[in-house]
C-alpha cells in the first residue's frame, strides 16, 4: 500500500464523511433474509445486485442527516481523545482531570442527547439508542476515552441504512414475485378458456 493509499485511509477513519456503498452492499449480502432471496432469484445475479445496491444508495440519501450527524459526533469524539488522556494524566497526578472530564462531557451531551433522539425519532431502535449510552458511558471509563476511536455513530447510521434498505428490496422482489404469478395464471385462465371453448 502506498503512502497516499495509506494516508486516504486514515482520513477516511479520521473524518468518516463519506458512504461506502460496496461495504454496505457486502453487508446487506450476507444477511440471511437476502442470501435467501439471492439463492432463489431466477434473473442475472448481476441484476440482483445492482438492484439492491440502488435501494441501499436511495436509503443513503433519505437517511443523510442522520449520517452527517453521526459523522460529525465520531470526529469529534476522535478530537477529544488526546484531551481525555491528559485530564486522566492529572487523575492520577492529582484528581484535577476529573473537574476536566465532567466538564467537557457536559459541554459534549447535548449533541449526543440530541443524535440519540433523532435516531430513535427516525429508526425507533431503542436498543441501539441505550447502546449509545453505554457506549458513552464506557468511553468516560476507560482510560484516555479510548472507545470514541471508534466510528460508533456512522457505523450505526450505516447500519441502519442497509437494514432499511435490504427490507425495501424484498418487498419490492415479493411485490415483482406476486405480479408475475398473476400474470401467469391469468395467461393460463384465458388458454383453458380457449381450449374450453
Amino acid at each position: 500500500m502506498s503512502k497516499k493509499e495509506k494516508a486516504k485511509k486514515v482520513a477516511k477513519w479520521a473524518v468518516p464523511i463519506r458512504v461506502d456503498v460496496d461495504k454496505q452492499l457486502a453487508r446487506a449480502l450476507k444477511l440471511k433474509d437476502i442470501r435467501k432471496a439471492y439463492k432463489d432469484y431466477s434473473g442475472d445475479p448481476s441484476d440482483f445486485k445492482s438492484g439492491l445496491r440502488a435501494y441501499i444508495e436511495q436509503a443513503n440519501a433519505k437517511n443523510s442527516r442522520m449520517r452527517k450527524f453521526a459523522a460529525y459526533l465520531d470526529t469529534t469524539n476522535k478530537a477529544t481523545v488526546p484531551f481525555d488522556a491528559i485530564a486522566d494524566y492529572f487523575i492520577v497526578m492529582g484528581g484535577v482531570g476529573t473537574a476536566a472530564r465532567g466538564i467537557k462531557s457536559l459541554a459534549m451531551s447535548p449533541g449526543y442527547l440530541a443524535y440519540d433522539a433523532y435516531y430513535l425519532g427516525k429508526t425507533h431502535d431503542v436498543l441501539g439508542s441505550l447502546g449509545n449510552l453505554a457506549y458513552e458511558v464506557g468511553s468516560w471509563i476507560s482510560l484516555g476515552g479510548l472507545p470514541h476511536l471508534l466510528n460508533h455513530y456512522t457505523k450505526q447510521a450505516d447500519k441502519y441504512a442497509v437494514k432499511e434498505a435490504s427490507k425495501r428490496f424484498l418487498d419490492g422482489l415479493e411485490k415483482k414475485t406476486v405480479s408475475i404469478d398473476e400474470i401467469k395464471d391469468k395467461k393460463k385462465k384465458r388458454l383453458e378458456e380457449k381450449v374450453a371453448a
